[in-house]
């Protein structure tokens, strides 16, 4: 209608040398189950989706551009997930590539990169949350309610937009007492299901995150499996409190989800030195025993230097990197 227009692409394959371009591969190469939406509203073309299976990775994006606007021509995001190295290099080039890191393949030990899988980024948010402003749980959220018994919680998002969303831990109240967790507990998060345990661990270290996009309709959920008198629950998260749109529900025994607070109290609290050695014996526990760090990471220095207050002592170094024991 007018000036607008929404078009979507879809294809079990492309191969790149039929497209009307030099593309920069010495082999033939296909996009497999190629997906595409564009939105144009007016100015603004917007790539809503994004997505194509290559190098046995997946490959996925989005972005917008407005025309005639003082902001940079483009914004977005790409992401690329399970790429095979090997492969897209040896499509590119026929030189000999070297790229550095610990040589994990070369020993008995099992050797966690923290950009490779999620659970890898898990640990590595945990090891920097002490130094790092945005892995740091200092926001605070906290609904307030009349005083009830409650079987089920529930925080919903109800807005959208801003980069992730996550809760280092989510406490339930009743008149300024904790409830404890007890195991018969059920917990739920959409998305990512798997790491929800982590909002109840009792440790402000590691997170559920959500891992995109906010969007209307995430949420994180605990069945107390039996009505529980509460008054207030409070998030403990490293996120931005403001950017947020959160509503507080709850259910009685056999009652529908219901709305209890949604203009919660917001702030955020001082970063604690207690964090390092907290952050040492999350790692601990979650199975890792040494820490192999680049002398040129950003907070490198820190741990050389306090490695006393992080729990953990040196126990060699080569190559400019430094191996510490989580003690």
């Amino acid at each position: 209608m007018g000036h607008d227009a929404a078009m979507t692409i879809s294809a079990p394959a492309v191969n790149m040398a039929e497209l009307p371009l030099v593309p920069p591969f010495m082999k033939p190469v296909a996009m497999n189950d190629f997906k595409m939406a564009v939105a144009v509203r007016g100015q603004e073309a917007e790539l809503t989706a994004l997505s194509f299976r290559m190098f046995g990775g997946l490959a996925k994006g989005r972005g917008k551009v407005v025309a005639g606007s003082d902001a940079p021509p483009f914004d977005g995001t790409v992401s690329l997930e399970g790429l095979h190295l090997g492969t897209a290099f040896r499509t590119l080039t026929d030189a000999q590539v070297s790229i550095s890191g610990a040589a994990d393949a070369y020993t008995t030990r099992e050797v966690r990169m923290g950009y490779e899988l999620a659970a890898n980024n898990l640990l590595q948010q945990v090891l920097w949350s002490p130094l790092a402003a945005h892995f740091q749980p200092t926001g605070r959220i906290l609904f307030r309610f009349a005083p009830q018994r409650l079987r089920g919680i529930r925080v919903v998002e109800t807005g959208s937009g801003i980069e992730d969303w996550g809760v280092n831990e989510l406490r339930i109240f009743s008149e300024s007492k904790e409830l404890p967790r007890a195991p018969e507990w059920r917990l739920k998060a959409h998305p990512n299901p798997w790491d929800v345990v982590h909002a109840f661990d009792n440790s402000p270290l590691t997170p559920w995150r959500a891992y995109q996009r906010v969007f209307a309709g995430m949420f994180v959920e605990v069945d107390m499996r039996r009505p529980e008198l509460a008054d207030s629950v409070l998030l403990e998260c490293a996120c931005d409190v403001q950017g947020l749109r959160l509503r507080l529900e709850g259910r009685g025994e056999g009652e529908a989800w219901r709305a209890l607070d949604e203009a919660p109290l917001r702030w955020h609290t001082e970063p604690k030195e207690a964090w390092k050695r907290m952050a040492a014996a999350d790692l601990k526990a979650l199975g890792i025993d040494f820490l192999l760090i680049d002398d040129w990471d950003h907070y490198a220095e820190d741990l050389r230097k306090n490695a006393a207050a992080w729990g953990i002592r040196p126990v060699g170094e080569s190559g400019g990197s430094r191996l510490y024991r989580i003690e």
